[in-house]
Order: structure tokens, then sequence, then C-alpha cells
């Protein structure tokens, strides 16, 4: 083939040296996938402004926190996502649904009886947040209640509000869940949460009486997720943007099986725009109860996450986990995210599982924490829950979230390829043609460029025996329709590394 130049024409005789330089966008598509998460949560019924269900664009938790309410759910939420990526991200949205028909907020209440006899500090937590109660010798306990209801309002950021009882019950404080619904009962009241190293320091002589469950109580109603996803004439109303990531506030059975419905029908209408989500589950469920939900749930793109340490409720643990995801896929989208380390804060001195313990849940679909030496949660292996095929059999297609994570990255590289140069405004022709416009697409050349992002791939290491990977390759004008260009490959994924066993022998 002729090579053809813009600048330096052919007539030209007398002697020189030319280089032109030309500039061409690269085909391989080796960007990382920018990605993009969509909060879902409820909102402050205060905010009228609000239009449910119509996604909203941020970049920071203020920006959350002035469209849907201080201390509301969705503000919770992207709180927790936003801490690892620094407090500012581009690509975090949010939707808002509407609280359950005839909800009821959790409360719970906290009672403080008799003056204190010396000074000292109460370490009351709520919901993750530890508040500090100051406290002098001879202070009565309406005022260390009145100054714990304070320290609760003076946090805009607050999941609760709290208020001193009334007459007569000076001493009480009643803690309420700023966001209505069965939602609010997971959110915890622990007094000293992290052990003796708090109590040592408490006041003597009042005593301290929070709810006997430990949990705010009388929450009712939860919300429906069916119109995050479909409009009323039952199109999808996430449209063509790509979200990678959903979160899931709620984990009852009806709304995890509309993720999963429409989790799955985004993936096979636009097998390109896979997203995943993580369900998170805490103390309130026992690890019995938890190695049962991946099995119900099994998806390829519902991951679920426990650790019977938390304090934060399950939905803002499942946005955290989330944002850690995030943050790690953004700098590899490839690299397994057991092992990081978060602030996720924790009850002390409750052991990991064993290690039996741990792979019987992985194996079944549930993903799980570890604490490190510094008491410090850890994200441990994390699966997603797909463990039975449509007809029953058993499958490790779909085995773990950096699977999702991986593939994602690499739908993202083949989809930028083929949208930049020269396939835009490309004319398709058979191989044996001879030309010199680059926007004449041959199968070829569509081969080539996929040689060269399989390339790449393994550069990153993502893809194993590469040269075997470029023998799959196959691209061929349709039969039936010559305006289209057809491809495939088979790809040798990298697997996350889990086990390293080694066999030492001695001599006797």
């Amino acid at each position: 083939m002729a090579i053809s130049f813009n600048f330096f024409p052919p007539y030209r005789r007398a002697s020189t040296r030319v280089v032109e330089q030309v500039g061409r966008k690269r085909t391989q598509g080796g960007a990382y996938i920018p990605e993009k998460v969509l909060i879902v949560g409820q909102y402050d019924p205060a905010k009228t402004d609000v239009t449910k269900y119509k996604v909203f664009h941020g970049y920071n938790a203020e920006d959350f926190a002035n469209q849907f309410g201080y201390g509301s759910d969705i503000h919770r939420q992207a709180i927790k996502i936003l801490e690892p990526l620094g407090g500012f991200y581009e690509h975090i949205y949010a939707v808002a649904v509407e609280d359950p028909e005839a909800a009821v907020a959790a409360n719970g209440t906290v009672t403080f009886t008799d003056a204190a006899t010396s000074s000292g500090t109460w370490y009351i937590d709520v919901g993750g947040e530890t508040y500090q109660v100051n406290v002098a010798s001879g202070d009565t306990a309406n005022s260390q209640a009145a100054a714990f209801a304070a320290a609760i309002t003076a946090d805009i950021n607050a999941p609760v509000s709290a208020t001193v009882g009334g007459s007569g019950l000076e001493n009480t404080v009643k803690v309420t869940a700023k966001t209505k619904g069965v939602i609010g009962n997971d959110i915890g009241i622990r007094l000293n949460p992290q052990g003796i190293s708090q109590s040592a320091n408490n006041p003597s002589g009042t005593t301290i009486t929070v709810p006997v469950s430990g949990y705010l109580t009388s929450g009712s109603g939860d919300i429906d997720v069916t119109d995050v996803f479909t409009n009323t004439d039952g199109s999808d109303k996430l449209g063509d943007t790509w979200y990678t990531f959903i979160t899931c506030p709620s984990t009852i059975a009806n709304n995890l099986a509309i993720y999963k419905a429409k989790l799955n029908a985004r993936f096979e209408s636009a097998p390109n725009r896979m997203l995943a989500t993580v369900t998170a589950y805490g103390p309130k469920t026992t690890y019995a109860q938890y190695i049962a939900i991946p099995d119900d749930t099994n998806c390829k793109f519902i991951a679920p996450v426990w650790d019977a340490r938390v304090l934060l409720p399950n939905n803002e643990f499942g946005a955290a986990v989330i944002g850690y995801v995030v943050a790690s896929a953004l700098q590899d989208p490839g690299r397994p995210f057991i092992g990081i380390e978060t602030t996720i804060p924790v009850l002390p001195d409750v052991s990991d599982l064993t290690y039996a313990q741990a792979d019987a849940l992985f194996r079944a679909g549930g993903g799980y924490c570890k604490v490190n030496a510094a008491g410090n949660l850890c994200i441990g292996d994390l699966a997603v829950s797909y463990r039975l095929t449509a007809a029953g059999g058993a499958t490790e297609e779909w085995y773990d979230l950096v699977s999702v994570t991986m593939r994602q990255q690499k739908a993202y590289a083949v989809e930028q390829l083929l949208r930049g140069e020269p396939y835009v405004r490309g004319m398709l022709t058979s191989d044996d043609v001879v030309t010199a416009k680059e926007y004449v697409i041959k199968p070829k050349k569509l081969i080539a460029d996929l040689f060269a992002l399989i390339d790449s791939w393994a550069t990153e290491g993502w893809t194993k025996n590469p040269e075997s990977v470029k023998d799959t390759v196959l691209a061929e004008i349709n039969a039936t329709n010559n305006s289209r260009l057809d491809a495939e490959f088979t790809d040798d994924e990298a697997k996350a590394l889990r086990i390293i066993a080694v066999k030492a022998a001695f001599l006797y």
C-alpha cells in the first residue's frame, strides 16, 4: 500500500530530507474506565425541590447534603463513598426514591440516672458516630442528657436527631432516625463501643441506659426501587450512562430481586454496560443467616459483604465498601480488593472468621472482612453471589467482584477503540482492497487493533497467554449486512492471587 503524505507532494525531485509529523488519535483504548457511582436512597421530605427518580450529579458530600438534606440516607452514603476518594469525585450521582407509604422513623431512648460524683467523659456511639459528653463532678443526670442531645444536634451530618424528654423526663434523650422506614432499625446505639479504653474514662455516680437491643427500633416501611430502573412505559430509565456501581440501601428480598432482574437485563441488552452493587450486612445478621443470603440472591452483579463488628448501618457499610472498591479500581481495575485498609468503625475484641468459615462464605458467594494488627477493618475476599446457572448447574463464570471490574475495563477499552478514529465515519471493505484512505476499514485492520489491545492487557497483567488469545481473534464482514463488521476473541483472564501453597519436604 502506498504511503501518502499530507504536506510534501510526490512531484518533488531535488535532494532533501523531510520529516512530516502527523497527530493520530490512539485506537487501543488504553485509558482506565471512569468509575461512575449512582447512589440510590431516601431524602429529607423537607427538600421540596427534589424530583424523585431523577438523576442528580454532585461532586462532594456537601452537594448531596444541600440537594437531599443533611444526614439523609443519600447524604450519609455519599459521605462514606467519598471518604476513600479524598472527599471529591467527578463521577458520582444520586437518585432519590420516595419514603415508603405510612413510613415510621426508628427511635430509641438513652437514659441518664443520678448525678456524677467524679469528672469524666461518656462515649456514646450512634450509627458509627461517637459522641463525647464531658462531665464535671456534680453534674446532674438532666444536664448530662442535655449535653448529649446538644452534641448530636451540633453534628449537622448526623443520621439522627435528638430531643430531651418532657417535664419529669429531662434525664432522657429520644434519638430518632432522620430517614423514615426500616432503614433506621440498623442504626446502633452503644455506650463505650471501644471497650475499656473508653469506659475507664467514664464519670462515676451516673449510669446510662441505652436500648436493650443496641439499636433504634420501631422503624417501619421499606422503599420500592422499581422506579429507579424503569419508566412508566417499561423502558430503561438509566439510559446510555454507564454506571459501574450502584448502591443498594435495602436488603429486603423484593428489592434484591428487582436489582437482580434490572442489572441482568441491562447487561443482556447492552453487554458492555455491566454494573455492580454491594449489599452489606452487619452485626444484626448472624453467620448462619448470612451464609444463606448469596444462594437466595444468585446474581452476577450483586456482591454481598458481612462483618459482625461494623458500627455503621447496612446502607452506609455497603456505600463505604463501594467507595474503597472504586478508589482501588481507579488505580487498577484488575487488582483484587483483599487487604484494603479502611476507616470503617468497628467493635474491638471480636475475632476474625476462621479460615474454614471464610472459605465457606466465599465459595457460597459471600464477601467478608478482616481486622489488621492495628485494629482497622480491612476488606477480605469480595465475591459476587452468582453460583448457579439458570438451569441450576454450578458455575464459576462470575466468581468475584474483581472479575466484574476487570471485565468492565476490557469492555470499555474495546468500546473506546471502536468509537475512535479511524472507525468514526469509516467505510467497510474487504482485505484484498488496496487503498491509502485510513478511514476505509478492512477486517484485518480490526484484527490488528485487537492484537494491540490484547498486548496492552497483557502488559497490565490482566490477560494470560496473549499469543494464544490472539489466535482466537476473528473478524469478517457480516454475510447478510455488508455494513456490519463482526469480530470475536476468547480472553484468558488473569485471576486474583488468593492462595499460595508451598510443600516443604524434610529429610529424616
